[in-house]
């Protein structure tokens, strides 16, 4: 797609304005003698599209019979260029030399790019078209697509289908995924339950294996639960089974968090400098020079903005990194604010740490001192215990 781009602006087009009582016929007439016309838009009663400088040449004819109107409103291209510049040798040579740069880079594929995916990561899919010899950059005539789109559904079987194609520089592979096949079951091992908490038990339901603990027992870390040795009088003599169980516990848990009255702020100073670099896929080339910073206290942000040769996007692009300078201002807060913000992150630690917890009690408390405000939380939790070891081990 991107080398016809190409080959369009090498030998130029126009863009025309195509009116009259029947356009729509001059474009049916127009399509039966294979002159192509793109980007064909129509406002009104008027058709506005793009045509080739050699197709235009062989509209008089078709415009005549048609009895319409076609006016040039745009001329685009490496023709009108040289002519326009025609007395400047060197932009031309560079004119030329880029557009020979472009179509040469065309011929090759620079970039994967992956669709489709939700379980199956792009690195995945990068190295099964790696053992089947395709590594960027790559000849664009040295890939099988067909070849590699049965590689990919054989060597991973959660692909369901697949299509490979080019484009531009790009190579897309997009990918429909099925269930995961069902995994083998592994052999299952005498095992105990162990607990892996310190903790009193609330609830215990032993479903294989001899039951160790009852309700209201405290146990610590290691505790032996639930044994898969079951005892001779239950059962026969020397008989291990795999132990399993469903146990609960009350647990302790606790959150802290402390505010400073004092505290540093960061502030922009609205200085600032850019510094540009040139840009293909992976590859990167700096357009300054030095590496050092200007400013001590800095934050950077980054932009990145395609490079486009009369409305055809390139593999190009050039990245922006402004550099602001910033300094630090102390702050002192007063007892009550402090205690406001305090409270807010307390309570956001408590959403992102108890979210999956059972919390039976809660109890807050502050601690202030000379350096600012402290809020504890200690909480009762009942929680699902217990891990499995092997016996055998």
């Amino acid at each position: 797609m991107l080398f016809f781009k190409l080959l369009n602006l090498m030998f130029g087009y126009l863009h025309i304005k195509i009116s009259g009582k029947f356009p729509e016929r001059l474009l049916n007439i127009l399509s039966q003698n294979d002159i192509r016309l793109w980007n064909i838009k129509k406002i009104n009663e008027v058709y506005f599209a793009i045509i080739k400088i050699s197709d235009f040449k062989k509209l008089r004819h078709f415009v005549f019979v048609t009895k319409t109107k076609v006016k040039i409103i745009k001329k685009s291209g490496l023709p009108f260029l040289v002519y326009r510049y025609r007395a400047r040798y060197g932009i031309l040579i560079g004119i030329v030399v880029f557009i020979a740069m472009m179509i040469i880079l065309n011929i090759f594929v620079w970039d994967i790019k992956v669709q489709g995916n939700t379980t199956i990561s792009k690195q995945e899919i990068v190295s099964i078209l790696e053992k089947n010899g395709v590594k960027t950059p790559i000849v664009k005539k040295n890939i099988d697509v067909s070849k590699l789109e049965l590689s990919l559904k054989q060597e991973n079987n959660i692909i369901i289908w697949t299509q490979i194609k080019i484009e531009g520089v790009i190579l897309l592979v997009e990918i429909g995924e099925g269930k995961t096949p069902p995994k083998i079951e592994e052999i299952v091992y005498p095992s105990n339950i162990v607990s892996d908490v310190d903790g009193i038990i609330s609830d215990i339901k032993v479903y294989s294996g001899a039951q160790m603990v009852q309700k209201g027992d405290v146990v610590y870390k290691g505790k032996l639960l639930v044994s898969g040795i079951v005892d001779a009088k239950e059962k026969e003599s020397g008989m291990i089974f795999p132990s399993k169980a469903t146990i609960y516990a009350i647990t302790d848990k606790h959150l802290s968090i402390t505010r400073n009255y004092l505290f540093n702020e960061k502030q922009q100073t609205g200085k600032y400098y850019s510094r540009y670099s040139l840009q293909f896929f992976n590859f990167s080339v700096k357009l300054y020079l030095g590496n050092k910073d200007k400013f001590t206290d800095f934050e950077k942000d980054s932009y990145i903005k395609p490079l486009t040769i009369f409305s055809y996007e390139t593999p190009f692009a050039l990245k922006q990194e402004i550099t602001r300078e910033q300094t630090q201002s102390e702050f002192k807060l007063s007892y009550e604010l402090a205690k406001i913000i305090c409270d807010t992150q307390f309570i956001e630690r408590e959403r992102i740490l108890l979210a999956d917890e059972d919390v039976i009690k809660r109890d807050v408390s502050y601690i202030e001192d000379e350096n600012g405000i402290t809020c504890n939380g200690d909480y009762k939790i009942s929680k699902k215990i217990g891990i499995t070891q092997n016996i055998m081990n």
